[in-house]
This record gives structure tokens, C-alpha cells and sequence, in this order.
């Protein structure tokens, strides 16, 4: 059974540091699933998954582990607490993953490179209650800033983003030539660097403002 299984696992990796290969794949397996569940990507490719497998059990795993062998006969279902750990675990590591693309969109706004240059990882950052604050009457202004374009800019930074976040691009036109996106690419690029100058955005404010805009406007669809 399965709660049996990923109990006897967690013992075998707390005396070992082990974990059998036949538990591997149902990890790996589970990890691919949850990552579609969360739509990171359209295809799942083995290494990411195995990636983010490998540190998950090196950062969340021991722990989990641990409540599961002091405490797994108060859970009354181990196999979904498991899922559940995954699935945070994911949630949080996606966050970080995208606020770096934003503060390395922040860095490149000036940048005329090709995309395969545009993205630059860099570490994840802590959350600070003034940025926050700072990052959310930007958000507002920058929808204002949009709104005064007759040019539908909400579409162009939703474009932009997430063509940065996911390498995919979304939320683009099927009208667009390839031409016609490399413009539109390039005039967003100034109207963000634009924006940011005229109220004073910071860098890191600007990040959050964008991870922002991804989330309450291009993801909810409310271009």
C-alpha cells in the first residue's frame, strides 16, 4: 500500500540517506504531474523535473520524513500529505524562479540583445513589507501608464513577460508577423525602462510590480 511504502521509504533514508529507485520514479513520476498540474510549461522535460526532485530531497525531504515517522499514525492519508509537501515545495520554487526573470527583465529594459541573452539568472530575493507597499501603488500606476497608450500595452507586457518567464510565448496575437513581435519586444522594453524613470521605480519595486502584473492581469486574462 501506498501510506505503508512512503512511510518504510522515510525510514530507510533516515538510517541510509537512501531512497529506493522503484520510490524515485514514483517522485519523479508525481513531480512531473504536479508540475503540469500547475501549468509551468506545456511539455515537462525529465530534467526539470528531476531537478527540482533532487532539491526537494535535499532541502524538504529530511524533514518531511521526520513528521512522517514521529507522526504518521495522526495523518490519516501519508501518500496526499506527500503530494501536498510536493506541491508547495513547487509553488514556492516557482515564485522564486519567476521573481528572479523579473529582476533580470529589470536589469535588461535597456538591453537591445537578442532573447537568448535576455534572460540572467539571479538569486532569489527576501520579501520586505516596503517594497511591497511601494510595488502595489506602483502596479497601479503602471495599469494608468498602459491605459493611456491607444496601443494595447497590457497585451505587449503580458507578451514580454512571460515570453521571459516560460520561453513560450503567450498571450501574443496570431496576427503578429515575426517582425512585428521583435517590434513589439523592443518597444516594451522602453515603455517599462520609461515607466520605471518617470515615478522613480526601483529596481526590486519594479520586479514585484511586474510579477504583479502577470499575475492579476495576463494570468486572470484580463486583457
Amino acid at each position: 500500500m501506498i501510506p505503508m511504502f512512503v512511510k518504510s521509504e522515510c525510514i530507510k533514508f533516515q538510517e541510509t540517506n537512501n531512497i529506493s529507485s522503484k520510490f524515485y520514479r514514483y517522485l519523479l513520476n508525481l513531480f512531473k504531474h504536479q508540475l503540469r498540474t500547475l501549468s509551468v510549461t506545456k511539455k515537462i522535460s525529465p530534467s526539470l523535473a528531476e531537478d527540482f526532485l533532487h532539491d526537494f530531497l535535499v532541502k524538504k525531504f529530511p524533514r518531511i520524513c521526520q513528521i512522517l515517522v514521529q507522526k504518521g499514525d495522526q495523518i490519516l492519508q501519508l501518500d496526499a500529505y506527500l503530494r501536498r509537501s510536493v506541491t508547495n515545495f513547487l509553488k514556492d520554487q516557482i515564485k522564486c524562479e519567476r521573481r528572479n526573470r523579473v529582476e533580470s527583465l529589470n536589469r535588461s529594459l535597456d538591453r537591445q540583445e537578442d532573447d537568448d541573452d535576455f534572460i540572467e539568472i539571479i538569486p532569489c530575493e527576501t520579501e520586505d513589507a516596503y517594497s511591497d507597499v511601494l510595488a502595489e501603488d506602483s502596479y497601479e500606476e503602471l495599469l494608468k501608464y498602459c491605459a493611456k497608450k491607444k496601443t494595447d500595452f497590457k497585451r505587449y507586457v503580458c507578451f514580454l513577460v512571460s515570453r521571459t518567464f516560460m520561453n513560450e510565448e503567450k498571450y501574443d496575437d496570431p496576427s503578429w508577423s515575426d517582425s512585428y513581435k521583435y517590434k513589439i519586444i523592443e518597444r516594451t522594453r522602453k515603455f517599462l525602462k520609461d515607466f520605471a524613470e518617470k515615478y522613480s521605480v526601483e529596481e526590486k519595486t519594479m520586479g514585484k510590480v511586474l510579477l504583479k502584473f502577470l499575475s492579476e492581469i495576463c494570468e486572470k486574462n484580463s486583457l
